[in-house]
């Protein structure tokens, strides 16, 4: 077991070992760093009970994956959790425990790498990615998955709107696809919705004139199609193919269906 300050930049040169090792910070005594043969990496934190001596084992706490929580709201989480315990409370230690009410950061972590990355696009898997790190992460992350309200994800929602309504809306609908796999794997309650009842921001479809330009191609273009035709590619493979005169390749197209018949306007 080795000590130094944890920081952005010290969790970022930490290396793979054979084995699952934890590298601890200097300043707060039970926080660290726990690295896996992977290359996955997570802040942790160790405690022993309230009233307990030297002779009672450690209990740790998973606070979350350093891709998605910070090294600095992990060090505030593990204070919180060692200043509940200096109070008499204890915090879930047992496996069952640690899985029934998993941290908001593990169940992004497993959707992830579950759920988006095998079925979406590379694109939309990392915009996801995106949003869980940038907006969700930082501030639901450290909590459990379970007590996360609709409140909490409201203020997120409106926090985000100040200055960014679709982006709020498009984190909104993320949280929702997150609790509703959770849901069905069995990481939070069924009936657990915090997204239910948030009202999204309006969105406004986007109205785009054609330019000079652009307009007179497409008169051309629809000028063409009354007169001489719109062409077309004969499929040569086709059975039917073989009927087709080769001269005949054009179809001319009626006024009254581009609209240019003047009978109307």
């Amino acid at each position: 077991m080795s000590a130094r300050k944890l920081t952005k930049t010290s969790v970022q040169t930490l290396t793979t070992r054979e084995r699952v090792y934890i590298v601890y910070d200097e300043q707060l005594p039970g926080f660290g760093c726990r690295v896996t043969p992977g290359g996955a990496k997570s802040y942790v934190v160790e405690y022993r009970p309230h009233g307990g001596g030297r002779g009672v084992g450690k209990k740790r706490i998973t606070l979350g994956s350093t891709n998605v929580i910070t090294t600095e709201q992990a060090r505030q989480a593990a204070r919180d959790v060692l200043a509940r315990v200096r109070f008499g409370e204890d915090a879930p230690h047992d496996r069952a425990g640690r899985r029934a009410s998993a941290l908001v950061s593990d169940l992004i972590d497993e959707f992830m790498r579950d759920e988006v990355r095998p079925t979406l696009k590379r694109r939309t898997a990392d915009l996801y990615a995106l949003y869980f790190r940038r907006h969700i992460g930082p501030v639901l992350g450290t909590k459990r998955g379970r007590e996360v309200t609709t409140a909490d994800v409201a203020r997120l929602h409106r926090k985000i709107g100040a200055a960014a309504p679709v982006t709020a809306n498009r984190v909104l609908a993320l949280i929702s696809s997150l609790y509703s796999w959770a849901a069905r794997t069995g990481r939070v309650p069924e009936d657990l919705r915090p997204v239910r009842g948030i009202t999204r921001y309006r969105e406004e479809g986007r109205e785009r004139f054609l330019s000079g330009a652009e307009l007179a191609r497409l008169g051309e273009a629809l000028r063409e199609a009354e007169t001489v035709g719109i062409p077309w590619i004969i499929d040569r493979t086709s059975p039917k193919a073989k009927h087709v005169r080769k001269n005949d390749q054009r179809t001319v197209v009626s006024p009254f269906a581009t609209g240019r018949c003047g009978c109307c306007c």
